[in-house]
């Protein structure tokens, strides 16, 4: 598999070695990282509990059209983990080039409520922390999502993906990438990589903010987590 590599790392898995690279996703498997992030992505993202979508299949499957569009956007910066032996993608990382002039989440056609509420909370985090008015940069990388593979997870590969932000923001001089942090795993990840978090909320008075239902099973707070290259 081509794609500029970021980093590499090995552990042990059931007693054998697997070693694996975080590189950038080429064309060619770019429907497999879109599929890895359409599977588990939208079952197990804090968010997608939250709104409902986790656990209604007609609003995933409405989701996925939304998804595809958005990780394919020509300015977002997309990595994948391969496992190096079988060359499967067990995880991916997606950030968008952003900037003070963002555009609106659209809206209209929605059908399903699950995904009506989650565009909902989607279109209103701006205003519980907004990265452009806070920092005095034009423009940053902030975070869609990351991924890995329910088989894969304890392994490293979420820490790789999201130290990879910063060595890509580095190298492309973009000053800045951030993202909303929901998971216990990519906070604890991120704060091992030195990012700084200058926001955090309640997932419950979160959920309550969109008028949502909070779910079992999420971090106990949501975290805004920024790094600089």
């Amino acid at each position: 598999m081509g794609g500029k590599i970021w980093s590499e790392f090995q552990c042990t898995k059931d007693g054998a070695l697997l070693k694996f690279s975080v590189r950038n996703c080429t064309e060619e498997r770019m429907e497999d990282a879109t599929e890895l992030f359409f599977d588990y992505l939208l079952k197990d993202e804090a968010l997608q509990k939250i709104s409902g979508v986790a656990f209604s299949e007609d609003a995933r499957n409405e989701c996925k059209p939304y998804l595809i569009g958005l990780l394919r956007q020509k300015t977002n910066h997309m990595v994948v983990c391969v496992e190096e032996t079988t060359g499967k993608i067990v995880g991916a990382s997606c950030m968008a080039l952003s900037t003070k002039h963002e555009r609106d989440i659209p809206t209209a056609m929605l059908q399903t409520n699950e995904v009506k509420i989650l565009f909902k909370i989607l279109s209103g985090m701006p205003d519980l922390y907004n990265i452009g008015k806070t920092y005095t940069v034009d423009k940053w990388y902030s975070g869609l999502g990351i991924v890995v593979h329910p088989d894969y997870r304890g392994l490293g590969v979420g820490s790789a993906l999201v130290r990879s932000r910063r060595h890509i923001c580095k190298e492309l001089g973009v000053p800045l990438t951030t993202a909303w942090m929901t998971s216990l795993g990519t906070q604890k990840a991120a704060a091992r990589d030195g990012w700084e978090t200058p926001f955090e909320i309640d997932s419950r008075e979160f959920a309550k903010h969109f008028n949502a239902t909070p779910s079992d099973g999420i971090a106990p707070t949501f975290k805004v987590m920024v790094a600089k290259p």
